[in-house]
């Protein structure tokens, strides 16, 4: 029987990938953070927008737990793949 995965495909997340510097979510559902419009929009990079926070504009510090979980186990599957597993 072949396994499948519980975690959703990266490319198809819906939830918050990136933490800021500031400690607050900096895109995807649930951000923290305002979309940033200039040559093109990046939803999420602008100022956050949790009350009490000064940051102005989203530096990225890590991923979120559940997406790093998720890319991870998108890695192994691909390399499980690769070599015929």
């Amino acid at each position: 029987m072949k396994r499948r995965s519980v975690m959703p495909n990266v490319k198809d997340w819906k939830g918050p990938k990136s933490v800021c510097s500031c400690g607050h979510y900096g895109d995807g559902t649930n951000s923290h953070h305002e979309d940033r419009y200039g040559l093109a929009i990046c939803g999420g990079h602008g100022k956050c927008t949790y009350p009490g926070c000064t940051c102005e504009m989203f530096t990225w510090e890590r991923w979120t737990d559940p997406f790093k979980d998720a890319l991870d186990a998108e890695r192994v599957a691909k390399a499980r793949k690769a070599v015929g597993r």
